[in-house]
């Protein structure tokens, strides 16, 4: 892939494309304005020196009703 495409999340803070691993996502709505999601990922380094890297992402979401 092109790092220029590489998910800059993935694997960071070292991004670029000597990674492997997975990605496991999923979302949950409150109500119909509010959900959660939560993201983990996973990357190892194919190539070099041992790297591996584990990163958890939750975030809020709202919808503001104007």
């Amino acid at each position: 892939m092109v790092d220029g495409f590489a998910d800059a999340d993935f694997g960071a803070p070292l991004t670029g494309t000597n990674l492997k691993g997975y990605t496991a996502y999923g979302s949950l709505a409150l109500n119909p304005r509010v959900w959660i999601s939560l993201r983990y990922m996973s990357a190892d380094a194919i190539a070099g020196p041992p790297y591996k890297n584990d990163i958890i992402q939750l975030d809020l979401q709202y919808q503001i009703l104007t």
